[in-house]
């Protein structure tokens, strides 16, 4: 039984690597079409095409970053166990940090160098949806 559901997990893997491939290939590709096909065509579209496109980029590796590093920020920010966490995929990092300052009084470093970056970054990351459960949360 064991044997089998390690099989099941490697199987999940390996579909799930499949898939990050199959999808990275489409998304190069698409990049390129896409500012090939403007720069032949000179249009002035560019970068209301090349903005969304950059910004959806850094969205999903902020959210899968924050999916395949949670276990290590979690550990490195010494989160208790009734306090917010990092790892949940549909949230950035930058998000977890930003209600981590503001329902649990937990600063990082993290938090000061992105808003450094970014004047309150980390505070205004949060979608109105995740203050909302936080906030109901946290009373």
């Amino acid at each position: 039984m064991k044997a089998f559901n390690l099989l099941l997990v490697l199987a999940e893997v390996i579909i799930g690597l499949l898939m990050c491939i199959l999808f990275l290939i489409v998304s190069v590709i698409g990049f390129f079409y896409t500012l090939v096909k403007h720069i032949w065509k000179l249009d002035y579209s560019l970068m209301k095409q090349f903005k969304p496109i950059m910004r959806a980029f850094t969205l999903c590796n902020d959210c899968f970053a924050n999916a395949s590093g949670g276990e290590l920020l979690n550990d490195i920010m010494k989160a208790k166990e009734n306090e917010i966490k990092y790892g949940w995929f549909q949230q950035t990092i930058s998000s977890v940090t930003g209600l981590r300052f503001l329902f649990n009084n937990r600063d990082s470093k993290l938090r000061r160098i992105l808003n450094k970056i970014d004047k309150d970054h980390c505070e205004l990351a949060p979608s109105q949806m995740e203050i909302f459960y936080f906030k109901n949360k946290y009373k």
